[in-house]
Protein backbone atom coordinates (compact mmCIF):
# COMPACT_ATOMS: atom_id res chain seq x y z
CA UNK A 1 0.00 0.00 0.00
CA UNK A 2 2.92 2.21 1.37
CA UNK A 3 4.35 1.65 -2.52
CA UNK A 4 1.32 2.03 -4.07
CA UNK A 5 0.72 5.36 -2.34
CA UNK A 6 4.60 6.84 -3.05
CA UNK A 7 4.07 6.03 -6.55
CA UNK A 8 0.46 7.77 -7.54
CA UNK A 9 2.22 10.39 -5.35
CA UNK A 10 5.60 10.69 -7.66
CA UNK A 11 3.74 10.37 -10.82
CA UNK A 12 1.49 12.60 -10.10
CA UNK A 13 4.05 15.66 -9.49
CA UNK A 14 5.74 14.07 -12.22
CA UNK A 15 3.19 14.63 -15.32
CA UNK A 16 3.40 16.34 -18.02
CA UNK A 17 0.52 18.70 -17.18
CA UNK A 18 2.36 19.38 -13.71
CA UNK A 19 6.30 20.46 -15.41
CA UNK A 20 4.42 22.79 -17.68
CA UNK A 21 2.60 24.53 -14.84
CA UNK A 22 6.32 24.72 -13.15
CA UNK A 23 7.61 26.11 -16.46
CA UNK A 24 4.66 28.53 -17.16
CA UNK A 25 5.01 30.24 -13.71
CA UNK A 26 8.61 31.03 -14.27
CA UNK A 27 8.28 32.62 -17.44
CA UNK A 28 4.92 34.03 -15.71
CA UNK A 29 7.68 35.33 -13.09
CA UNK A 30 9.98 36.92 -15.73
CA UNK A 31 6.86 38.58 -17.33
CA UNK A 32 5.83 40.15 -13.90
CA UNK A 33 9.53 41.71 -13.53
CA UNK A 34 9.17 43.11 -16.91
CA UNK A 35 5.59 44.34 -16.77
CA UNK A 36 6.66 45.96 -13.44
CA UNK A 37 9.51 47.63 -14.81
CA UNK A 38 7.11 48.84 -17.78
CA UNK A 39 4.29 49.94 -15.41
CA UNK A 40 6.51 52.00 -13.12
CA UNK A 41 8.07 54.15 -15.71
CA UNK A 42 11.59 53.87 -14.75
CA UNK A 43 14.92 53.73 -16.97
CA UNK A 44 18.80 53.08 -16.91
CA UNK A 45 19.49 56.53 -15.75
CA UNK A 46 17.51 55.80 -12.51
CA UNK A 47 19.52 52.54 -11.33
CA UNK A 48 22.76 52.78 -13.46
CA UNK A 49 26.03 51.75 -10.98
CA UNK A 50 27.42 55.75 -11.62
CA UNK A 51 26.85 58.49 -9.31
CA UNK A 52 27.98 62.02 -9.40
CA UNK A 53 27.73 64.33 -6.19
CA UNK A 54 29.67 67.62 -6.23
CA UNK A 55 29.28 71.28 -5.59
CA UNK A 56 30.10 74.21 -7.82
CA UNK A 57 31.66 77.08 -6.25
CA UNK A 58 32.29 80.29 -8.11
CA UNK A 59 32.88 84.03 -7.72
CA UNK A 60 33.82 86.69 -10.38
CA UNK A 61 36.88 85.52 -11.11
CA UNK A 62 37.17 81.15 -10.64
CA UNK A 63 34.62 78.65 -11.00
CA UNK A 64 35.49 75.04 -10.02
CA UNK A 65 34.04 72.00 -9.10
CA UNK A 66 34.41 69.63 -6.22
CA UNK A 67 33.12 66.41 -6.06
CA UNK A 68 32.96 62.50 -5.51
CA UNK A 69 32.33 59.64 -8.01
CA UNK A 70 30.59 56.60 -6.35
CA UNK A 71 29.00 53.18 -7.54
CA UNK A 72 25.46 52.14 -6.03
CA UNK A 73 26.48 50.31 -3.11
CA UNK A 74 28.08 53.63 -1.97
CA UNK A 75 31.60 53.03 -2.89
CA UNK A 76 34.47 55.73 -4.47
CA UNK A 77 35.32 54.84 -7.75
CA UNK A 78 38.85 55.91 -8.95
CA UNK A 79 39.57 56.49 -12.46
CA UNK A 80 36.86 57.89 -13.33
CA UNK A 81 37.32 60.45 -16.10
CA UNK A 82 35.76 63.57 -15.33
CA UNK A 83 35.18 66.26 -18.50
CA UNK A 84 34.01 69.77 -18.55
CA UNK A 85 32.40 70.95 -21.63
CA UNK A 86 31.25 73.87 -22.89
CA UNK A 87 28.83 73.83 -26.48
CA UNK A 88 30.09 70.20 -27.12
CA UNK A 89 33.92 70.76 -26.66
CA UNK A 90 35.69 69.50 -23.52
CA UNK A 91 37.79 73.07 -21.80
CA UNK A 92 39.01 70.62 -19.02
CA UNK A 93 39.43 67.24 -17.64
CA UNK A 94 40.76 65.22 -15.04
CA UNK A 95 40.29 61.50 -13.24
CA UNK A 96 38.99 60.59 -9.97
CA UNK A 97 41.73 59.93 -7.38
CA UNK A 98 41.48 56.86 -5.25
CA UNK A 99 38.78 57.83 -2.98
CA UNK A 100 36.77 58.80 -5.91
CA UNK A 101 36.88 62.18 -5.51
CA UNK A 102 37.98 64.90 -8.15
CA UNK A 103 38.62 68.96 -8.48
CA UNK A 104 38.33 70.49 -11.61
CA UNK A 105 38.04 74.28 -13.04
CA UNK A 106 35.63 74.91 -15.26
CA UNK A 107 37.57 77.81 -17.01
CA UNK A 108 34.30 79.93 -17.63
CA UNK A 109 33.02 81.92 -14.70
CA UNK A 110 29.23 81.13 -13.86
CA UNK A 111 26.33 84.28 -13.09
CA UNK A 112 25.93 84.75 -9.48
CA UNK A 113 22.08 85.33 -9.87
CA UNK A 114 19.63 84.06 -12.17
CA UNK A 115 18.73 87.72 -13.63
CA UNK A 116 22.49 87.09 -15.89
CA UNK A 117 23.23 84.58 -18.72
CA UNK A 118 24.69 81.12 -17.85
CA UNK A 119 27.12 79.71 -20.41
CA UNK A 120 26.12 76.05 -21.54
CA UNK A 121 28.56 74.23 -19.38
CA UNK A 122 28.17 70.26 -19.47
CA UNK A 123 30.25 68.31 -16.66
CA UNK A 124 30.01 64.52 -18.09
CA UNK A 125 31.60 61.47 -16.34
CA UNK A 126 32.68 58.07 -17.82
CA UNK A 127 33.55 54.79 -16.08
CA UNK A 128 33.27 51.55 -17.29
CA UNK A 129 30.68 52.70 -20.28
CA UNK A 130 28.42 54.57 -18.05
CA UNK A 131 27.83 57.93 -18.20
CA UNK A 132 26.28 60.87 -16.23
CA UNK A 133 25.76 64.41 -17.09
CA UNK A 134 25.31 67.84 -15.26
CA UNK A 135 24.17 70.87 -17.06
CA UNK A 136 24.34 74.66 -15.92
CA UNK A 137 21.51 75.76 -17.99
CA UNK A 138 19.16 73.30 -16.31
CA UNK A 139 20.11 74.02 -13.11
CA UNK A 140 17.57 76.01 -10.84
CA UNK A 141 18.83 78.64 -9.12
CA UNK A 142 16.78 78.03 -5.92
CA UNK A 143 19.52 76.13 -4.75
CA UNK A 144 22.25 78.65 -5.05
CA UNK A 145 24.00 80.09 -1.86
CA UNK A 146 26.24 82.73 -1.33
CA UNK A 147 29.28 82.17 1.49
CA UNK A 148 32.34 83.87 2.09
CA UNK A 149 36.15 82.04 1.65
CA UNK A 150 38.66 82.63 4.10
CA UNK A 151 39.78 85.04 1.69
CA UNK A 152 36.66 87.13 1.80
CA UNK A 153 35.72 87.07 -1.39
CA UNK A 154 31.89 85.88 -2.03
CA UNK A 155 31.15 82.98 -3.58
CA UNK A 156 28.00 81.15 -5.46
CA UNK A 157 27.30 77.34 -4.69
CA UNK A 158 25.32 75.56 -6.89
CA UNK A 159 24.66 71.30 -5.76
CA UNK A 160 25.47 68.86 -8.44
CA UNK A 161 23.81 65.96 -8.31
CA UNK A 162 23.10 62.98 -11.02
CA UNK A 163 22.89 59.87 -9.35
CA UNK A 164 20.31 56.93 -9.27
CA UNK A 165 17.91 56.48 -7.21
CA UNK A 166 18.85 53.17 -5.21
CA UNK A 167 19.62 55.70 -2.24
CA UNK A 168 17.93 55.06 1.55
CA UNK A 169 17.43 58.30 2.17
CA UNK A 170 18.85 62.22 0.33
CA UNK A 171 18.74 65.68 1.83
CA UNK A 172 19.59 68.37 -0.05
CA UNK A 173 18.67 71.20 2.03
CA UNK A 174 20.14 74.82 1.98
CA UNK A 175 21.55 75.88 5.29
CA UNK A 176 20.39 79.33 6.33
CA UNK A 177 22.64 80.93 8.37
CA UNK A 178 21.90 84.07 10.84
CA UNK A 179 23.73 86.29 9.21
CA UNK A 180 20.78 86.42 5.97
CA UNK A 181 23.83 87.59 3.15
CA UNK A 182 25.37 83.89 3.89
CA UNK A 183 24.59 80.38 3.43
CA UNK A 184 25.94 77.22 2.58
CA UNK A 185 24.90 73.69 1.23
CA UNK A 186 25.00 70.54 2.64
CA UNK A 187 24.13 67.27 0.43
CA UNK A 188 23.49 63.78 1.81
CA UNK A 189 23.03 60.22 0.41
CA UNK A 190 22.84 57.41 1.87
CA UNK A 191 23.62 54.24 -0.51
CA UNK A 192 23.36 50.70 1.33
CA UNK A 193 25.50 51.42 4.30
CA UNK A 194 27.63 54.79 3.31
CA UNK A 195 26.36 58.23 3.83
CA UNK A 196 27.77 60.28 1.34
CA UNK A 197 28.60 64.07 2.69
CA UNK A 198 29.75 67.05 0.87
CA UNK A 199 29.13 70.80 2.28
CA UNK A 200 30.54 74.33 1.59
CA UNK A 201 31.46 75.03 5.11
CA UNK A 202 32.58 73.31 7.93
CA UNK A 203 29.83 71.51 9.90
CA UNK A 204 28.51 68.99 12.59
CA UNK A 205 25.86 67.07 11.18
CA UNK A 206 23.87 64.97 13.87
CA UNK A 207 21.10 62.79 12.23
CA UNK A 208 18.54 60.69 14.64
CA UNK A 209 16.28 58.01 13.52
CA UNK A 210 12.99 57.45 14.50
CA UNK A 211 10.57 54.73 14.10
CA UNK A 212 7.74 57.46 13.54
CA UNK A 213 7.79 60.66 12.76
CA UNK A 214 5.06 62.17 14.18
CA UNK A 215 6.80 61.48 18.00
CA UNK A 216 9.47 63.94 17.23
CA UNK A 217 10.09 66.02 19.95
CA UNK A 218 11.97 69.38 18.88
CA UNK A 219 13.25 70.29 22.25
CA UNK A 220 14.26 66.39 23.36
CA UNK A 221 17.36 64.80 21.89
CA UNK A 222 18.05 63.08 18.93
CA UNK A 223 16.88 59.71 19.15
CA UNK A 224 19.29 57.06 18.04
CA UNK A 225 21.54 59.91 17.27
CA UNK A 226 25.01 59.46 14.76
CA UNK A 227 27.58 62.47 14.84
CA UNK A 228 29.77 63.63 11.62
CA UNK A 229 31.90 66.28 11.43
CA UNK A 230 32.20 67.52 7.62
CA UNK A 231 34.84 69.66 6.07
CA UNK A 232 34.35 72.66 3.46
CA UNK A 233 34.19 70.90 -0.26
CA UNK A 234 35.81 67.78 1.04
CA UNK A 235 33.66 64.65 -0.17
CA UNK A 236 33.02 62.38 3.13
CA UNK A 237 32.46 58.82 2.79
CA UNK A 238 31.23 57.00 6.01
CA UNK A 239 29.57 54.35 7.32
CA UNK A 240 26.45 54.62 8.83
CA UNK A 241 24.07 51.90 9.51
CA UNK A 242 20.20 52.80 9.79
CA UNK A 243 18.00 51.39 12.91
CA UNK A 244 15.66 48.75 11.72
CA UNK A 245 11.92 50.32 11.08
CA UNK A 246 13.71 53.73 11.06
CA UNK A 247 11.17 55.52 8.69
CA UNK A 248 12.70 59.13 9.35
CA UNK A 249 15.80 60.78 9.52
CA UNK A 250 16.29 64.07 10.83
CA UNK A 251 19.48 65.92 10.16
CA UNK A 252 20.54 68.89 12.33
CA UNK A 253 23.41 71.30 11.15
CA UNK A 254 25.93 72.91 13.32
CA UNK A 255 29.16 75.22 12.75
CA UNK A 256 31.95 73.21 13.69
CA UNK A 257 32.70 74.24 17.20
CA UNK A 258 29.24 75.43 17.94
CA UNK A 259 26.32 74.42 19.70
CA UNK A 260 24.16 76.96 17.97
CA UNK A 261 21.53 74.90 15.88
CA UNK A 262 21.87 76.44 12.32
CA UNK A 263 19.14 74.65 10.25
CA UNK A 264 17.55 71.20 10.50
CA UNK A 265 15.78 69.49 7.92
CA UNK A 266 13.89 65.59 7.71
CA UNK A 267 13.83 63.21 4.92
CA UNK A 268 11.71 59.90 4.39
CA UNK A 269 14.26 56.46 5.12
CA UNK A 270 13.06 53.84 2.58
CA UNK A 271 14.27 50.74 3.74
CA UNK A 272 14.25 48.72 0.13
CA UNK A 273 15.75 52.44 -1.20
CA UNK A 274 13.75 55.13 -3.08
CA UNK A 275 13.56 53.45 -6.08
CA UNK A 276 12.55 50.11 -4.79
CA UNK A 277 9.83 52.21 -2.93
CA UNK A 278 8.41 53.69 -6.02
CA UNK A 279 8.85 50.86 -8.18
CA UNK A 280 7.25 48.06 -6.02
CA UNK A 281 4.06 50.12 -5.36
CA UNK A 282 3.43 48.56 -8.60
CA UNK A 283 3.71 45.23 -7.78
CA UNK A 284 -0.02 44.22 -7.38
CA UNK A 285 -0.70 45.28 -10.12
CA UNK A 286 1.93 43.46 -12.03
CA UNK A 287 1.63 40.53 -10.33
CA UNK A 288 -2.46 40.64 -10.91
CA UNK A 289 -2.13 40.76 -14.55
CA UNK A 290 -0.63 37.29 -14.56
CA UNK A 291 -2.32 36.06 -11.55
CA UNK A 292 -5.83 36.27 -13.34
CA UNK A 293 -4.34 33.51 -15.46
CA UNK A 294 -3.35 31.11 -12.46
CA UNK A 295 -6.70 29.68 -11.30
CA UNK A 296 -7.43 28.74 -15.09
CA UNK A 297 -4.08 26.63 -14.47
CA UNK A 298 -4.80 25.29 -11.44
CA UNK A 299 -8.61 24.39 -12.47
CA UNK A 300 -7.11 22.33 -15.85
CA UNK A 301 -4.49 21.33 -13.24
CA UNK A 302 -7.21 19.79 -10.54
CA UNK A 303 -9.28 18.38 -13.80
CA UNK A 304 -6.66 16.39 -15.47
CA UNK A 305 -5.58 14.79 -12.15
CA UNK A 306 -8.61 14.05 -10.58
CA UNK A 307 -11.66 14.93 -12.61
CA UNK A 308 -11.23 13.74 -15.59
CA UNK A 309 -9.36 10.60 -14.40
CA UNK A 310 -12.52 9.57 -12.18
CA UNK A 311 -14.68 10.05 -15.46
CA UNK A 312 -12.91 7.81 -17.54
CA UNK A 313 -12.21 5.25 -15.10
CA UNK A 314 -8.67 5.60 -14.67
CA UNK A 315 -9.09 5.90 -11.40
CA UNK A 316 -10.39 2.44 -10.94
CA UNK A 317 -6.61 0.51 -11.72
CA UNK A 318 -5.45 2.07 -8.45
CA UNK A 319 -8.62 1.56 -6.35
CA UNK A 320 -8.10 -2.19 -7.19
CA UNK A 321 -5.18 -1.84 -5.06
CA UNK A 322 -4.58 -1.68 -1.55
CA UNK A 323 -5.77 2.02 -1.28
CA UNK A 324 -8.80 3.98 0.13
CA UNK A 325 -10.82 6.44 -1.94
CA UNK A 326 -10.00 9.01 1.18
CA UNK A 327 -6.10 8.06 0.81
CA UNK A 328 -6.35 8.35 -3.30
CA UNK A 329 -8.75 11.62 -3.10
CA UNK A 330 -5.94 13.44 -0.72
CA UNK A 331 -3.18 11.95 -2.18
CA UNK A 332 -3.59 14.00 -5.65
CA UNK A 333 -5.33 16.83 -3.79
CA UNK A 334 -2.14 17.84 -1.94
CA UNK A 335 0.40 16.79 -5.03
CA UNK A 336 -1.86 19.19 -6.67
CA UNK A 337 -1.66 21.78 -3.58
CA UNK A 338 2.21 21.41 -3.31
CA UNK A 339 2.60 22.34 -7.00
CA UNK A 340 0.31 24.95 -6.65
CA UNK A 341 2.57 26.22 -3.52
CA UNK A 342 6.31 25.65 -5.72
CA UNK A 343 4.29 27.55 -8.52
CA UNK A 344 3.87 30.32 -6.43
CA UNK A 345 7.01 30.58 -4.96
CA UNK A 346 8.50 30.40 -8.63
CA UNK A 347 7.05 33.42 -10.03
CA UNK A 348 7.56 35.71 -6.87
CA UNK A 349 11.35 34.62 -6.88
CA UNK A 350 11.75 34.90 -10.28
CA UNK A 351 10.45 37.85 -10.20
CA UNK A 352 12.42 39.06 -7.34
CA UNK A 353 15.77 38.13 -9.22
CA UNK A 354 15.12 39.64 -12.25
CA UNK A 355 14.34 42.94 -10.94
CA UNK A 356 17.24 42.51 -8.25
CA UNK A 357 19.73 41.63 -11.26
CA UNK A 358 18.26 44.06 -14.07
CA UNK A 359 18.08 47.34 -11.76
CA UNK A 360 19.67 46.21 -8.15
CA UNK A 361 16.53 46.90 -6.53
CA UNK A 362 16.73 44.99 -3.50
CA UNK A 363 13.77 42.57 -2.76
CA UNK A 364 12.68 41.92 1.12
CA UNK A 365 12.21 38.65 1.50
CA UNK A 366 8.94 39.08 3.08
CA UNK A 367 7.38 40.84 0.63
CA UNK A 368 8.16 37.43 -1.58
CA UNK A 369 6.53 34.96 1.23
CA UNK A 370 4.10 36.83 1.79
CA UNK A 371 2.64 37.68 -2.43
CA UNK A 372 3.03 33.81 -2.23
CA UNK A 373 0.88 33.27 0.24
CA UNK A 374 -1.77 35.39 -0.62
CA UNK A 375 -1.46 33.71 -4.63
CA UNK A 376 -0.81 30.21 -2.82
CA UNK A 377 -4.51 30.66 -1.35
CA UNK A 378 -5.89 32.24 -4.21
CA UNK A 379 -5.24 29.66 -6.57
CA UNK A 380 -5.61 26.80 -4.21
CA UNK A 381 -9.39 27.81 -3.57
CA UNK A 382 -9.84 26.60 -7.07
CA UNK A 383 -7.91 23.45 -7.00
CA UNK A 384 -10.46 22.48 -4.25
CA UNK A 385 -13.37 23.60 -6.08
CA UNK A 386 -12.50 21.14 -8.87
CA UNK A 387 -11.67 18.26 -6.67
CA UNK A 388 -15.16 19.48 -4.93
CA UNK A 389 -16.93 19.13 -8.13
CA UNK A 390 -15.19 16.33 -9.56
CA UNK A 391 -16.30 14.70 -5.92
CA UNK A 392 -19.93 15.27 -6.51
CA UNK A 393 -20.35 14.60 -10.41
CA UNK A 394 -19.09 11.86 -13.00
CA UNK A 395 -18.81 13.98 -15.76
CA UNK A 396 -15.73 15.93 -15.78
CA UNK A 397 -16.93 18.83 -17.65
CA UNK A 398 -18.85 19.79 -14.93
CA UNK A 399 -16.10 20.01 -12.39
CA UNK A 400 -14.12 22.00 -15.31
CA UNK A 401 -16.71 24.34 -15.86
CA UNK A 402 -18.54 25.27 -12.95
CA UNK A 403 -14.86 26.64 -11.05
CA UNK A 404 -14.54 28.58 -14.07
CA UNK A 405 -17.94 30.22 -13.89
CA UNK A 406 -17.20 31.12 -10.55
CA UNK A 407 -13.93 32.54 -11.10
CA UNK A 408 -16.30 35.31 -12.80
CA UNK A 409 -19.25 35.52 -10.39
CA UNK A 410 -17.33 35.75 -7.24
CA UNK A 411 -16.10 38.98 -8.11
CA UNK A 412 -19.34 40.01 -9.01
CA UNK A 413 -20.59 38.99 -5.51
CA UNK A 414 -17.76 40.86 -4.18
CA UNK A 415 -18.42 44.23 -6.01
CA UNK A 416 -22.05 44.42 -5.42
CA UNK A 417 -21.56 44.63 -1.89
CA UNK A 418 -19.39 47.96 -2.11
CA UNK A 419 -22.85 49.68 -2.91
CA UNK A 420 -24.42 48.76 0.48
CA UNK A 421 -22.69 49.60 3.87
CA UNK A 422 -24.79 46.81 5.70
CA UNK A 423 -23.54 44.13 3.21
CA UNK A 424 -19.99 44.69 3.66
CA UNK A 425 -19.38 40.95 4.67
CA UNK A 426 -19.71 40.40 0.86
CA UNK A 427 -16.12 41.64 0.41
CA UNK A 428 -14.63 38.38 1.66
CA UNK A 429 -16.26 36.44 -0.45
CA UNK A 430 -13.84 35.83 -3.27
CA UNK A 431 -11.15 33.40 -2.81
CA UNK A 432 -8.42 36.19 -3.53
CA UNK A 433 -9.83 37.97 -0.07
CA UNK A 434 -6.58 37.46 1.72
CA UNK A 435 -4.16 38.03 -1.37
CA UNK A 436 -6.25 41.54 -1.45
CA UNK A 437 -5.50 42.02 2.38
CA UNK A 438 -1.63 41.37 2.27
CA UNK A 439 -1.03 43.36 -0.84
CA UNK A 440 -3.29 46.22 1.19
CA UNK A 441 -0.57 45.92 4.09
CA UNK A 442 2.54 45.78 2.41
CA UNK A 443 1.69 48.60 -0.37
CA UNK A 444 -0.82 50.87 1.51
CA UNK A 445 -3.57 50.17 -1.14
CA UNK A 446 -6.76 51.47 0.40
CA UNK A 447 -9.18 48.59 1.92
CA UNK A 448 -10.98 47.96 4.76
CA UNK A 449 -10.14 44.26 5.09
CA UNK A 450 -9.44 42.61 8.49
CA UNK A 451 -6.83 39.75 8.92
CA UNK A 452 -9.45 37.92 10.75
CA UNK A 453 -11.94 37.74 7.98
CA UNK A 454 -9.76 37.65 5.15
CA UNK A 455 -7.67 34.30 6.97
CA UNK A 456 -10.86 32.55 7.86
CA UNK A 457 -12.08 33.06 4.11
CA UNK A 458 -9.54 32.20 2.45
CA UNK A 459 -9.26 29.06 4.87
CA UNK A 460 -12.69 28.06 3.99
CA UNK A 461 -12.14 27.81 0.68
CA UNK A 462 -9.52 25.81 0.61
CA UNK A 463 -10.80 23.35 3.09
CA UNK A 464 -14.71 23.14 2.85
CA UNK A 465 -14.64 22.27 -0.88
CA UNK A 466 -11.99 19.41 -0.63
CA UNK A 467 -13.99 18.02 2.75
CA UNK A 468 -16.96 18.29 0.59
CA UNK A 469 -15.45 16.31 -2.50
CA UNK A 470 -14.19 14.01 -0.25
CA UNK A 471 -17.47 12.95 1.28
CA UNK A 472 -19.11 12.81 -2.51
CA UNK A 473 -16.51 10.93 -3.74
CA UNK A 474 -16.21 8.63 -0.55
CA UNK A 475 -20.26 7.89 -0.53
CA UNK A 476 -20.45 7.22 -4.56
CA UNK A 477 -19.57 4.52 -6.82
CA UNK A 478 -16.43 5.01 -8.50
Amino acid sequence: MASTLLYDFKRSLLKPVVLITLVFFAIAGIGVSLFLLNLSGIGPSDYENLNLLALCYHSVKNSFITGIVFNNQGEPLPDAEVLVMNDGKVVNSTVTNSQGTFNIAIGYTLPLNMSESTPNIVVKVEYNGLTRFWSSVSTQYSGTGFGALSSGVNYAVIPIINSSELWKFSVYSPIIFPNSSESAIAVLQEFDDHLIILSSDNLTLELGFLHNFSEFNSSSPLPNKKVVNVSAFKPEIVSLDIPNGANSVVVEYYLLGSPILVYGSRSPVYPLTYLGHEVLSFYPSALAFYAGFFPFVAIYLAYSMFANPRSNGTLEFLLARPVTKGILYFNRLMANLLTVLVSSVIVNVVAALVISLYTGIPIASYIIIMETLGIFTNVSAYVSLTYMFGGLAKESKIALALPIILYFVLPVISFLGSFSPSMYWLAYVPPSVLESYINDKIFNISQSLSLLGSVVSAALWVTVPAIIGYVAFKKEDI
